[in-house]
């Protein structure tokens, strides 16, 4: 999806605010691919995080705090692939066919 925008600039913009801050409306392969390792990182870091204090504490406080994470963060995800998607930009695309080209502006997935 982002990976799109940074193969085909002429079709499509990053309109994600956050995204947009991070890495520009129009940003290389390189900084994509650098913003999902790190993105990938910190939430790898904060689920083991949250792991970690439900084996330390056995806490349902904890526990129910994990569950919110997860939901939230991998629904997020869900919701800005179907959006994304509908933009006609696939998951996994090549970027390179899009449906429409006429300086598509890719909605917020975060």
């Amino acid at each position: 999806m982002t990976i799109n925008i940074a193969r085909r600039p002429d079709c499509y913009i990053e309109s994600n605010p956050i995204t947009l801050h991070l890495i520009g409306a129009h940003p290389s392969t390189g900084a994509v691919a650098g913003m999902w390792a790190a993105q990938a990182t910190a939430h790898y870091a904060v689920s083991a995080w949250l792991d970690r204090e439900v084996d330390a504490t056995d806490s349902r406080g904890w526990r129910v705090t994990r569950s919110i994470w997860q939901v939230l963060t991998i629904g997020m995800a869900g919701y800005n692939v179907a959006r994304n998607r509908d933009m006609s930009l696939p998951p996994f695309g090549d970027g390179v066919n899009p449906v429409h080209c006429e300086r598509s502006v890719v909605p917020h997935h975060h």
